[in-house]
């Protein structure tokens, strides 16, 4: 009888000895986080605690795409805007996405014939082609420096769409992601009352280069004394709206869910002057229902004539916020808006030395007429358009910054700067991998249209996002640097490669 205490004994001995590394690590995290603490330093302190983190999150794939998302989407921007001393935590989303590719790469090296796809999806292939033009362009115009600050901009969260595509998700996974994204869009409101109710009054006279309401930025991020991402507030705002339209077109949801959620949604883009937002709301309403014009012909004029009031009210507000106060009709907003973007390069120099959306197009023509049609083909590098970031690590000047002084910015829109860094071909693959992204979005769509409506309401609001993400590269350069704006479109193109893989899998 005696043996069996002594069996218990030696159990509990070997199972005590087994935790100790646990214990170990754990005083060591303990100790660690107090050195760190110590060192009062905001970024150094939210950079370690952000890193213990993501290595728990590690044990879960769901758990590290919902990160990478909420990282990307709130986080960022909310450090960048009300926190700066701690914007390093920036880096982290990044490696939280590479952990997610990890269980990818795991799964190919345990041998699972189902992680490579049959076919690739179109998009990824263009992603795969700009890859190698910006390898090219990098060789060509050697200077690591600034594909060092190139290469950060442009494929920090790359990672993301090749971890969706590889790896095996549940359906249940990606549909709980769908529902934060809606959560993600409702969390913006309580947000952008604070900055409309607080930050605005104290940008208020600082100055003509600051316009107050440009701080309506929800969780994508600013500057409470500079510029702030309204914009992508805005892009963000109508892909949702986009996805609640096509659910109620396809009957996934009511048309009180849809009216009660969607209002609340575009409201931040009444007040934040985000002037794009009138070309993204007829865009949206008219690829969702365009083909009601002819199935459902009533349906498609109530609608219209809905969105009709919407964009009147939009105008109207832009008009009544307008920073200048001196606008009193549309016609005023239209003339003083295309005044601003088509004056002749000379005319702004005699104001102010920045480019504005057309004429950083015309000056790269200009400048490119007689230039060597390598530089025109490939670029001048990844990363020669880019400004370097006040307080951002550089090791070098890029052309932006050394031929062309700072303040013009030749890399205005995210054209301009591919155009510059990547050439024609670089540009034709981006646009190439949207195109291919909008047809794919548009054929799940019909497939799932009347079999499963829930799927099929978004791939109709996908089509429609996708298309305002190609509006959005002439409007501003988000697309080579911003990590928010990245986050959402790179998990769009993540998503319908996953769902194009799996619907061609299935025809097989």
């Amino acid at each position: 009888m005696s043996a069996v205490p002594r069996s218990l004994a030696d159990r509990e001995m070997l199972s005590s000895h087994g935790l100790l590394p646990v214990y170990a690590a754990a005083a060591a995290c303990a100790l660690l986080a107090g050195m760190v603490s110590g060192t009062g330093r905001p970024g150094l302190i939210a950079l370690f605690f952000a890193g213990i983190a993501a290595l728990v999150l590690a044990s879960s794939r769901k758990a590290l795409l919902w990160a990478v998302v909420a990282g990307g989407i709130v986080v960022t921007g909310l450090t960048q805007l009300y926190l700066p001393e701690a914007r390093i935590v920036k880096f982290v989303v990044p490696l939280i996405s590479l952990l997610l590719l990890v269980y990818a790469l795991m799964d190919m090296l345990a041998g699972r014939p189902d992680v490579l796809p049959k076919t690739m999806p179109g998009m990824v292939t263009w992603m795969l082609v700009f890859t190698g033009i910006a390898a090219v362009t990098t060789l060509v115009n050697w200077d690591p420096g600034v594909a060092l600050l190139g290469f950060k901009g442009y494929f920090t969260l790359w990672t993301l769409v090749f971890a969706l595509l590889l790896s095996r998700w549940r359906v249940a996974d990606l549909d709980g992601l769908l529902k934060l994204m809606l959560g993600i869009a409702l969390l913006q409101i309580p947000f952008v009352m604070h900055q409309y109710l607080v930050l605005v009054p104290l940008r208020e006279g600082l100055g003509p280069g600051v316009i107050p309401v440009d701080i309506l930025v929800g969780t994508f991020g600013g500057n409470a004394l500079g510029g702030g991402a309204n914009a992508v507030l805005a892009l963000f705002s109508f892909v949702v709206f986009a996805c609640l339209l096509g659910l109620w077109r396809h009957g996934a949801v009511s048309g009180v869910v849809a009216f009660s959620l969607g209002l609340p949604i575009i409201a931040p883009v009444f007040f934040n002057e985000a002037k794009i937002a009138v070309f993204y709301l007829p865009v949206v309403v008219l690829l969702v229902f365009w083909q009601d014009l002819a199935l459902r012909p009533l349906r498609f004029l109530a609608v219209g004539g809905a969105a009709a009031i919407l964009f009147g009210l939009l105008m109207t507000a832009m008009t009544v916020f307008h920073p200048g106060g001196n606008l009193r009709t549309w016609s005023d907003l239209i003339n003083v808006t295309w005044e601003q973007q088509v004056a002749d390069i000379e005319d702004l120099r005699g104001q102010h030395s920045e480019l504005t959306r057309w004429t950083a197009l015309t000056f790269w023509a200009q400048e490119h007429a007689r230039a060597h049609p390598l530089h025109v083909a490939v670029g001048h590098g990844i990363g020669a358009s880019r400004v370097a970031e006040e307080g951002e690590w550089s090791v070098t000047r890029t052309l932006a910054e050394e031929r062309y002084h700072a303040g013009l910015r030749i890399g205005y829109t995210a054209i301009s700067s591919i155009l510059w860094d990547t050439g024609v071909l670089g540009l034709i693959a981006i646009v190439g991998g949207l195109i291919s992204a909008w047809r794919t979005a548009g054929r799940l769509a019909l497939e799932h249209a009347g079999v499963d409506p829930f799927h099929a309401g978004i791939f109709d609001g996908l089509k429609a996002g996708i298309a305002i993400v190609a509006l959005s590269l002439a409007h501003k350069d988000f697309f080579v640097l911003h990590l928010p704006y990245q986050t959402l479109v790179l998990l769009m193109l993540g998503y319908l490669a996953l769902a194009a893989r799996r619907s061609a899998e299935g025809r097989s």
